[in-house]
């Protein structure tokens, strides 16, 4: 993901590194993000981050329906409310589109 073209564009646009675009990103649509580092610089920028204008934070969402690029997690583990899901989460919970037929 560091090197996807859509997040190094992001990146260059807010004058950030990848990373920070990332973790920006996925603190904006409410996931819990764990970053790490044993730099000390790359600690200090992980702090800082950004809110995303609805055009990036929808072209990073819209990542996984690139060719290549996959939104599963290589298979599901388990069902909740009868449907596939990942770790106790729906598809639709972890913000995905899914057609289960």
């Amino acid at each position: 993901m560091f090197t996807d073209e859509t997040i190094v564009r992001i990146a260059e646009k807010y004058g950030v590194t990848t990373g920070q675009v990332l973790l920006s990103w996925g603190v904006q649509r409410g996931t819990s993000v764990i970053p790490k580092s044993e730099k000390e610089e790359r600690l200090r920028t992980n702090f800082k981050l950004l809110k995303f204008d609805s055009e990036d934070f929808e072209a990073i969402n819209a990542i996984y329906k690139q060719p290549g690029k996959n939104k599963n997690v290589a298979f599901h583990l388990g069902y909740v409310d009868g449907k596939p899901g990942i770790f106790g989460w729906t598809y639709e919970q972890l913000g995905w589109d899914y057609d289960y037929e």
